[in-house]
Parts: C-alpha cells; structure tokens; sequence
C-alpha cells in the first residue's frame, strides 16, 4: 500500500534556483517512462514559483518554502530521487535547507536538514509550515 504524504522544503532564495536546476539535470540525466509521469508535476511547483508566484512562497525576507500535497512518496520512486538526490547536492555545494515529509495516513513525520552557509547569505532557516484550511 503507498501511503500520501506532504512535503515541505525551505531554503534560501539563492539554493532554490541551484536546487532547481539540479532537478532539471537529475530529470535530463536519469531520463525514463516513470519518471517522465511525474517529471511536469515535480517541476510545475519549481516553475511555478520562479516564473509565476515567487513572491507567494517567500517565508521571510530571502527564504521560500514550496512543496506538494497529496502526492505518493515512496523510496526509490525516480520522482522522489530526483527531490532527495538534488538535496543531497545541494547540501554538498554549500547550501542549506530545511525539509519535512508529512504521512497523513501514519501520522509520521521524517525531517531532513543541512545548516544554511555564507552561500545562502541568511543566518537561520525557519521550520517549514504546513497550511492546513
């Protein structure tokens, strides 16, 4: 059975355009049937935020949190991959984040962070929210 999950990051403005793009090459590079069913919802909340809605998903003053609802997370999904193995990355070149996986079937919650650097230029990342109406 797979469960649905919420899932929340926040990082920096700077890391998000890195993190980004990572996930794009993670797509490009690791190109197959599976994944290119879920590569256009994986990358409309990416796009979204830098193209339409930026300024909506700012948590404070040079911080943004996006994520997905709703969605099936599970290991070794290639979708799930490209998120966690861009993470990975990022936290490699510098750059910090805060992440949350919410199941809402279990009520579990896994967290994942790395420590913000000079490269992220803030001090501190929040926590990430869950908005829940």
């Amino acid at each position: 059975m797979c469960e649905l999950s919420s899932i929340r990051i926040v990082m920096s403005d700077v890391a998000f355009l890195r993190f980004r793009k990572l996930v794009e090459n993670y797509i490009n590079i690791y190109k197959n049937k599976y994944l290119d069913e879920f590569k256009d919802e994986l990358l409309f909340e990416l796009n979204l935020m830098n193209e339409i809605t930026f300024y909506n998903h700012m948590v404070s003053d040079k911080q943004v949190q996006f994520g997905w609802d709703g969605i099936v997370w599970y290991y070794p999904a290639d979708y799930v991959k490209a998120i966690t193995e861009s993470l990975k990355q990022l936290k490699k070149e510098g750059y910090g984040y805060n992440y949350i996986e919410f199941s809402e079937f279990s009520k579990s919650c896994k967290r994942k962070s790395a420590k913000p650097t000079r490269k992220d230029k803030v001090t501190e990342l929040i926590v990430p929210m869950f908005d829940y109406h």
